[in-house]
């Protein structure tokens, strides 16, 4: 107790650190908002290819409904919603984070290519097939070539 009277100083920070108050506050406020910046990114960019792809499925399902379209034209729409949501996907993640596009745009591909491959099995029953690898190998490539994109592209000034 003595150290302690002689040096009031440490008593504090001991107490402080006790009770989680003083050390790391700083760092824990820049790891938090910048964890969250990169979630934001990240759902924003997964939220964007599913519209994308239900927007260009909902329109092109319109189309052939109205008139006769060959089943080679169907697998060509297809092909587009994967390129456009991927490339889209990635390149806004990659935006919003600002650095880092390759790894973001990759990761944001991966988590769609996941939530494709759910989808595809649970509601179309399909096997796993090689024209499903072929669509998630894009899916996930376009999203990191997005990421790419998305970081070195000017930014806007206003």
């Amino acid at each position: 107790m003595a150290y302690y009277q002689e040096k009031p100083h440490i008593m504090k920070h001991t107490d402080d650190a006790l009770k989680g108050d003083f050390f790391m506050r700083s760092q824990n406020t820049a790891e938090t908002s910048a964890a969250q910046r990169y979630l934001k990114a990240f759902l924003t960019g997964l939220l964007a290819a599913g519209v994308i792809m239900t927007g260009i499925y909902m329109l092109f399902a319109v189309v052939a409904a109205m008139t006769d379209l060959p089943s080679a034209f169907l697998m060509g729409i297809v092909f587009l919603g994967i390129i456009a949501a991927g490339f889209f996907s990635g390149y806004i993640a990659a935006r919003l984070t600002g650095n880092k596009g390759l790894l973001t745009g990759f990761v944001n591909g991966l988590a769609a290519a996941v939530l494709f491959l759910i989808i595809s099995v649970c509601l179309f029953s399909s096997g796993l097939s090689l024209m499903l690898g072929i669509k998630l190998f894009l899916l996930v490539f376009l999203s990191a070539c997005g990421g790419i994109f998305g970081v070195n592209s000017k930014k806007v000034r206003r």
